[in-house]
């Protein structure tokens, strides 16, 4: 609707008043001739005003003349009124121009970037490719190949299978499909036993394809055959399986970690600034004059905003840097602090290394020695062990 009003606008137009007693006639003609109308309204019983373009005004006039009604005009509208108002103000005519040679211009720019249907991928790497790639807010559509940037996009995303980039008016819309990545495949047929992965004792096991060769409740050590993929046959010889199973074990791991009396902890010092930007067009404009920052530790916070003129929205951004001062003071750990944080390290590292492990008890020995806490953590864990083992082919041969 917007877009209509400004075209109507841009070619001008006039508000007519029609008085007779055959005003709806004439409307009937007006719209055999093919002559756009539009905002009609009855002023009184025999007279209507209505809007028609400038250039239909003579036209008009002589339906009016086949109508028997009597035609005036009451405002005139648009940019061809307007700049005969001003035609003596060279300031104007001007401005005018630059603004139209702007606004032609920024036609020729992509104003913005969206995405479609890439929910599966992380979108800021997505949108931060594709502005390597060359597409972004402010890039010129005729400098644009789209087909290279497809290929680049294809080449630093392995999820994407397939991507299309479309330009409609001054926004690019960008379509991801992810790509299905095919199951692992191993080999069934090769010959493989089930050996431990640590020392343990077996809690439980179910045996899928081979020969169990422990039971539940025995202790293992690392590298233990648990199901052997060896199977001696009733008429005599021996059968080779891909052994197959899952065996979970009782685990007793040892974590130590330390941390040191004092420990630096960052303050902010309450000394802030903020300094502001527009990018447009691959071109940043500052609108600070120092750039220096006087701080020696600070954060940097940057936010980009779009800027938006009424309803569009322009190929630029605001971008506004939030500048905290900070400084690092010496603050002695408490006992119960260092407790609490130790016990997070220790449990983040356990986890770290086994993350399938399930914690059904612990036992911690806590100590200060004078500079630094330590902490001793024996974790009791119930996890999987089984780690399967190729038969090798001099292995067979001795069987």
């Amino acid at each position: 609707m917007f877009i209509l009003k400004a075209v109507r606008w841009i070619v001008s137009y006039i508000t007519i008043s029609a008085e007779g007693a055959f005003a709806e006639r004439f409307l009937n003609l007006a719209g055999r001739e093919g002559i756009p109308v539009w905002n009609i309204r009855r002023r009184d019983a025999a007279a209507l005003t209505m809007c028609v373009r400038a250039d239909d005004f003579k036209r008009i006039k002589s339906i009016a003349k086949r109508a028997s009604v009597r035609v005036r005009i009451t405002d005139r509208s648009g940019l061809r009124f307007l700049m005969f108002r001003h035609r003596k103000r060279k300031a104007f005519a001007v401005s005018a121009a630059l603004f139209f040679a702007l606004v032609c211009f920024l036609s020729t720019l992509i104003w913005g970037v969206e995405l479609e249907g890439a929910e599966f991928t992380d979108r800021a790497a997505l949108m931060e490719s594709l502005e390597d790639a060359g597409l972004h807010a402010g890039a010129k559509k005729s400098g644009l190949d789209i087909t290279k940037i497809e290929n680049e996009v294809l080449n630093a995303h392995d999820d994407i299978a397939w991507i299309g980039i479309n330009i409609r008016g001054t926004k690019a819309y960008v379509k991801a499909e992810p790509r299905t990545l095919p199951p692992d495949i191993h080999d069934d047929h090769a010959a493989a036993n089930i050996v431990s992965a640590c020392d343990a004792v077996v809690e439980a096991m179910t045996v899928y394809e081979g020969e169990a060769a422990v039971k539940p409740g025995e202790a293992v050590t690392k590298g233990q055959l648990l199901v052997g993929g060896v199977v001696d046959m009733e008429e005599g010889g021996s059968r080779f399986l891909h052994s197959e199973a899952e065996v979970w074990g009782r685990v007793w791991i040892d974590v130590h970690k330390s941390c040191p009396l004092y420990e630096d902890k960052k303050v902010y010092t309450g000394r802030r600034m903020t300094k502001r930007a527009v990018k447009a067009a691959g071109v940043k404009i500052n609108l600070f004059i120092n750039g220096s920052i006087p701080y020696d530790k600070y954060d940097k916070i940057i936010r980009e905003n779009i800027i938006r003129f009424g309803a569009f929205t322009l190929p630029a951004r605001m971008l506004s840097a939030d500048i905290r001062e900070y400084e690092y003071r010496p603050e002695r750990l408490s006992e119960a602090g260092a407790r609490k944080k130790l016990e997070l390290l220790c449990f983040l590292e356990l986890k770290s290394l086994y993350p399938d492990a399930a914690v059904m008890g612990r036992d911690i020995k806590f100590t200060n020695a004078g500079d630094s806490y330590i902490m001793d953590a024996e974790y009791e864990c119930i996890m999987p062990i089984a780690v399967s083992m190729e038969i090798l082919q001099e292995e067979k041969s001795e069987e």
